[in-house]
């Protein structure tokens, strides 16, 4: 659950400490770092999260849940995507994938623009192997660059998608 004291918006960072992760047992029995997780924000994330701030004042997580429950559940975001529209088409968790596909499919002159290790480590995804067991760097100046890739991509989408409903609405 995220709680507003883990985010540095001026920095641009959430740092998710090690005890909250979840893959945290799984990492300490690969041997891997042990080390709080730090996730670059994009600048559009980082005002969307001031925005959220206002509604939530200092609540301790940044979705608060009603009543007793201290966050949303993930189904509160799965029936809020149904009311849109999306039901058995996506649902919460699958916007992982979806990122991860399309982050994969970006090319640049025929080259990937982002590694494949580059995506799986920005997602947290466990890797076993011995090179990543050893090799502590978190690679964040080009996560920073994948994150803020990510945002305006999702920008761009959606005007795109604006243009074609506005575009549908005149005809």
């Amino acid at each position: 659950a995220a709680k507003l004291k883990h985010f540095n918006l001026r920095g641009a960072f959430w740092v998710v400490p090690f005890e909250g992760l979840k893959m945290a047992t799984e990492r300490s029995e690969a041997g891997k770092s042990e080390d709080d997780y730090v996730i670059p924000l994009s600048r559009q994330a980082v005002v969307l999260l001031r925005e959220l701030h206002k509604i939530t004042g200092d609540d301790e997580y940044l979705f608060p849940g009603r009543g007793d429950g201290r966050t949303i559940s993930e189904n509160t975001l799965n029936y809020a995507l149904h009311g849109l529209g999306y039901k058995g088409i996506h649902c919460a968790h699958g916007f992982r994938s979806s990122a991860s596909t399309m982050l994969n499919r970006e090319r640049v002159d025929g080259r990937r623009r982002f590694e494949r290790e580059l995506i799986e480590m920005q997602q947290d995804r466990l890797d076993a192997s011995t090179r990543a067991v050893y090799d502590r760097d978190d690679r964040l100046p080009e996560r920073v660059d994948l994150m803020q890739f990510w945002a305006d991509k999702i920008d761009a989408l959606r005007d795109d998608q604006s243009s074609v409903l506005l575009a549908d609405r005149s005809a």
